[in-house]
């Protein structure tokens, strides 16, 4: 159905369905204490759910609208355009397409329950021009082989690393994939590949948006912006809560490495992906991202403690194919790779813990090996 069909503005809290019950002791904990206001939004953070705590962002609406009229100029959306809604309206990536839309009056058609044979075929149905995915949904249209349709001008990729083999393949089906970074706190995308990008093949750097200043110090991310976010309330099983101003002289220090060149980002990936294994710095995310297209499966890589090497790479995965292929795959990629990269272990876990986004929750999975 067309839409927006959500009044953003009136849903003051952004909750998923699915969290489990200490989330919900949490959560009720926060609700009471945080405070309320009329323009601002509560959205929870998807990245902090594994820790014993939940934690939530406080929104205003003009830091939501900021971030959109940037969406919209980046994107060149107008009252034209068409968007699909796989993300989840609790998630700020699917809240803000409802934000976008309001501004540019294009309409918005929304989608729940993924599967990517009906995900096609409902971009097809509504002749969308454009969506937001995250890396496990793209990772789905790639298995499945499916085509995108020719009138979707864009699909913004955010929540995660889109790796350049799966981007790659995503182009060779159609897909005219956007990676980008960003992050709840701004409300969104901080920096997204430019549409001119899908007229080469190249894995694209993401430019900075309109709204936001970006620094390194050390090659970590800090960003200035009228879209970033009020407060941070957190609460855990304890009863401890706390709430900050999480700027420190309007700036917003990330936990997050980037190379910066003009106005384009590098995404390195964040402070503690990047450990040290026989006293080279190793990016756990890269070595994950190259052990998946390999093993065409959605393994875990985690860094564990491991003695006098300081690190031990270990693959989790929850296949119910054979784990002696997966083995041999893993041995001829230990063959090629250097010391640092080299996994010591494949475990299997019966089922891997994540969010409905499809996003591995590695702090769960790590309470789950002990």
């Amino acid at each position: 159905m067309g839409a927006p069909s959500l009044k953003w503005r009136s849903v003051p809290w952004q909750i998923s369905p699915q969290l489990e019950p200490w989330q919900k002791s949490c959560l009720k904990d926060l609700r009471s204490r945080a405070p309320s206001a009329k323009d601002v939004i509560w959205i929870l953070s998807s990245g902090t759910q594994s820790v014993r705590s939940v934690k939530a962002i406080a929104l205003t609406f003009e830091n939501l609208e900021c971030s959109a009229r940037a969406v919209n100029k980046h994107l060149k959306s107008t009252k034209k355009d068409r968007w699909l809604r796989a993300i989840p309206y609790y998630h700020v990536g699917g809240l803000s397409i409802y934000v976008r839309a309001e501004l540019s009056g294009a309409k918005v058609f929304e989608f729940s329950g993924w599967n990517p044979k009906r995900f096609s075929q409902a971009l097809t149905a509504q002749k969308i021009t454009l969506t937001s995915l995250v890396p496990t949904q793209v990772f789905d249209l790639v298995s499945a082989k499916i085509q995108a349709p020719s009138h979707l001008r864009a699909a913004v990729i955010g929540g995660g690393a889109l790796s350049p083999e799966l981007y790659a393949k995503a182009r060779a089906l159609g897909w005219p994939v956007l990676p980008s970074y960003g992050l709840t706190e701004c409300c969104s995308q901080v920096a997204t590949a430019p549409l001119d990008s899908l007229d080469g093949s190249g894995y694209p750097k993401l430019e900075i948006l309109s709204h936001v200043e970006v620094k390194l110090k050390d090659q970590r991310i800090a960003i200035r912006s009228d879209a970033l976010c009020r407060w941070v309330a957190t609460s855990n099983e304890e009863g401890q809560f706390s709430l900050e101003n999480p700027l420190k002289r309007g700036w917003l220090y990330t936990e997050d490495l980037a190379e910066k060149n003009k106005n384009f980002l590098k995404i390195l990936g964040r402070r503690d992906d990047v450990v040290k294994i026989l006293g080279a710095l190793v990016p756990v995310t890269e070595v994950e991202n190259e052990l998946r297209i390999l093993l065409d499966d959605q393994v875990c890589v985690l860094a564990l403690n491991g003695g006098r090497e300081g690190n031990d790479l270990i693959v989790v995965t929850d296949t119910r194919g054979s784990l002696r292929e997966l083995e041999k795959k893993i041995a001829d990629f230990n063959k090629t790779a250097s010391g640092p990269r080299r996994v010591k272990q494949l475990v299997w876990v019966p089922k891997i813990p994540k969010n409905e986004m499809g996003k591995i929750k590695k702090g769960e999975l790590r309470e789950l090996l002990g």
